[in-house]
């Protein structure tokens, strides 16, 4: 499930929030606001993950450096 893996609702609030589509189509979609008293770098594990997420889709490395610390 989703929330476990999120860490829901130890480390993350959950919030449902309206996104519109480039047709203007309107969904729910769920989001994942990490609580103040756990933020830290995260886990090389998922930061691995992360960092092959930003390589498939070609985006700046530096945001997610600055996050590991």
């Amino acid at each position: 499930e989703l929330d476990r893996l999120e860490g829901y609702p130890l480390l993350y609030d959950r919030l449902v929030v309206e996104v519109e589509d480039e047709l203007g189509s309107k969904y729910d979609a769920v989001t994942y606001i990490m609580e103040e008293k756990a933020i830290q770098p995260p886990p090389e594990h998922y930061y691995q993950l992360l960092v092959s997420g930003y390589e498939d889709w070609g985006l700046a490395m530096d945001e997610l450096e600055r996050a590991k610390g």
